[in-house]
């Protein structure tokens, strides 16, 4: 049946029809009452439906094809990889030549963290005890590393690590 038939024919249908041809499990859309289509929804869709409904269609385009404002695309590289440093993920992903400096001076602060006094041990911010490596490091967050915006973390070949408690620091040219 061309689509255009179909479509006429699923319209002309009566409620009581469409309904009769869903599942008794699974309630369609058109036969539920709209307070109880949105309940219905993941948080996921329900998330989508209201940037749709505040931003528009083309932010929810840009959204689920992965293009930013500009229109390009923002997919992650297919050579990162997922990493944990210190016991925080590494936001995004790191190329791998990054993940294996980042477990290299892990293992570095390892050794050094096992070879302290115990009364060295402690965790920077609350001076408690430390009894693992990331208590003593004292990070408080997962580190930022791979974003589309440019620079060496578009490539995953950096890493911020607790950026949110730590200051940007720039100087110019002429300083």
């Amino acid at each position: 049946m061309p689509k255009g038939r179909l479509a006429r024919s699923l319209l002309n249908q009566t409620e009581d029809q469409r309904h009769a041809k869903s599942s008794p499990n699974t309630p369609d859309a058109e036969s539920l009452e709209p307070q109880h289509f949105l309940t219905s929804l993941s948080k996921h869709q329900r998330a989508i439906l209201n940037l749709q409904q505040t931003r528009g269609n083309a932010a929810v385009v840009r959204l689920l094809t992965g293009r930013g404002p500009s229109g390009r695309i923002q997919r992650r590289h297919s050579y990162l990889v997922d990493f944990t440093f210190l016991g925080w993920p590494c936001s995004g992903g790191v190329n791998p030549v990054m993940k294996k400096r980042l477990q290299d001076v892990q293992a570095d602060l390892q050794t050094t963290f096992d070879a302290l006094p115990a009364d060295q041990k402690t965790n920077p911010i609350t001076g408690d005890p430390a009894t693992t490596l990331r208590d003593w490091s004292g990070i408080r967050q997962a580190h930022g590393c791979w974003h589309p915006k440019g620079g060496k973390h578009s490539s995953g070949s950096a890493c911020d690590i607790n950026y949110d408690a730590n200051p940007v620091v720039t100087c110019s040219e002429s300083e």
